[in-house]
């Protein structure tokens, strides 16, 4: 008990120590000082990325810091291009109504890419009732962490993405061996980084300096691929430094004249990028981790403790009807074509990552990880998903099946999830436990825009067409 009190204590000193992050206080005094004159007030669209308002930081902090301002909804009803996506008769939403935007004063922090800028992350909210919007990414987080607590459990959580930095200069043309020989592109390998040292090194900066702390960052299996893992927090939290993270890299990237894309596989020649989310359960008061197994569990046993047993059975048993929100684009299914050994298993395994679901590490630091999603992946929905399949797991005391073996056929025989997005958006939509976790309307609404993306990717003529067939007939 004593070790968990000092890991609780450890925890709480974590959140009060971290590099960018500003109270309200602090926000109005620097802004009082003209150390910051913009605050972007941002929040998750469908896809998780930042849509909102870029303020003056003095109308900021009179006006909206402590109420809200206006947003219009479509923000919310839109494709990955921005172009507005008109729900089906059957769902009751209002694209062209407008909603408010309410700071919360949890997540402001600089920007530090940006000069002078601060950053403020909102819910969106009915401007008369201040209720959630039932179609906002970070509401429903929210409504399922608020299960949690009546649960009387705390989720800590920490994000793994990959991503590509200037993929075109890693495209095959003719010699596609000689991708990426101009610098060693093993999987965590510490040399041969020679231009992107610079560019990775000042993201690693501008996300230590905008309250977004990094554990560690790799090279990945690809040239010019990359993985960034943030330090464990909150759930939520957790979620809005993906977002950030995402947002930085890609404006940190253009502002060298370079790009960066965080595609689930950006070329078929090349290795995908994914999303891993590892959670731990604990206490409601943080003093017990409930994955540890408590004094009487013996790790070296072999049986994983009751409740991390049932947290991981919900997992194996929700996740097929739900992949739509692990994998919410076209392109995030073509990822689970690739034989590399991860990503559409549904399976379990101790420290592999052959399988969709791993446990890593023994007693308080033990982790249940789910590298299923891609890293185009909302991650507001991801961790919303997994925590409602984790609790649903324990309420009801889900059987966890056999550890998946090892061998490359024991792992073939998995099930797996589905291979097309249409699929899944039919899976989600008859799904009771995915209308539970996002609610009726919005889960019919994200599989009308799956199958809207899917007409509109069939009726598009693409290169591999024009290569194949223009020609040859």
């Amino acid at each position: 008990m004593i070790g968990s009190q000092s890991r609780a204590r450890t925890l709480r000193m974590e959140e009060k120590q971290i590099l960018g992050v500003l109270s309200a206080a602090e926000l109005r005094d620097l802004v009082g000082r003209s150390e910051i004159d913009t605050v972007w007030s941002v929040t998750p669209d469908q896809y998780g990325r930042p849509v909102g308002k870029r303020f003056g930081a003095r109308f900021f902090v009179d006006e909206v810091l402590e109420r809200q301002a206006d947003l219009p909804a479509q923000l919310l009803f839109n494709d990955i291009q921005g172009h507005p996506v008109a729900p089906p008769a059957t769902v009751r939403a209002d694209p062209g109504a407008t909603v408010a935007c309410r700071p919360d004063p949890t997540t402001f922090r600089r920007a530090s890419w940006l000069e002078r800028t601060a950053i403020s992350v909102c819910d969106v909210v009915d401007p008369r009732s201040g209720e959630l919007h039932p179609f906002s990414p970070r509401a429903v987080l929210q409504r399922q962490l608020a299960r949690s607590r009546s649960a009387s459990v705390r989720p800590r959580a920490g994000f793994e993405l990959g991503f590509y930095l200037d993929l075109e200069g890693a495209l095959p043309a003719e010699h596609p061996a000689e991708v990426g020989s101009s610098r060693i592109s093993s999987e965590h390998h510490a040399l041969g980084l020679d231009d992107d040292t610079d560019a990775m090194w000042e993201i690693q900066q501008h996300l230590r300096k905008s309250g977004v702390p990094v554990e560690f960052a790799a090279t990945a299996a690809g040239p010019s691929q990359y993985s960034l893992a943030c330090c464990s927090s909150g759930l939520l939290e957790a979620a809005d430094r993906v977002m950030i993270l995402k947002w930085l890299v890609k404006e940190v990237a253009a502002q060298r004249a370079r790009s960066a894309t965080f595609m689930a596989r950006p070329c078929a020649t090349l290795p995908p990028s994914s999303t891993e989310l590892g959670v731990s359960l604990w206490s409601a008061d943080r003093e017990s981790a409930l994955f540890g197994g408590g004094r009487d569990h013996d790790d070296r046993a072999g049986e994983l403790p009751v409740a991390c047993r049932w947290w991981l059975g919900g997992l194996l048993r929700s996740v097929r009807e739900s992949t739509l929100l692990l994998a919410p684009t076209i392109n995030s299914y073509k990822r689970f074509h690739v034989d590399l050994g991860r990503g559409s298993a549904i399976g379990w395994a101790r420290d592999r990552r052959s399988v969709g679901f791993r446990v890593e590490g023994e007693g308080e630091r033990r982790r249940v990880v789910c590298s299923i999603p891609g890293s185009d992946a909302n991650p507001y929905l991801v961790g919303a998903l997994l925590l409602a399949a984790g609790l649903e797991g324990m309420s009801s005391r889900s059987e966890l099946p056999a550890e998946a073996g090892r061998e490359a056929s024991a792992i073939r025989a998995l099930p797996k999830v589905p291979q097309e997005l249409v699929e899944a958006a039919d899976l989600a939509s008859r799904s009771s436990f995915v209308r539970q976790v996002l609610g009726e309307h919005y889960v019919e609404y994200l599989a009308h825009c799956a199958r809207w993306e899917q007409a509109r990717y069939g009726a598009a003529v693409s290169s591999w067409e024009m290569t194949r067939y223009r020609s040859r007939v």
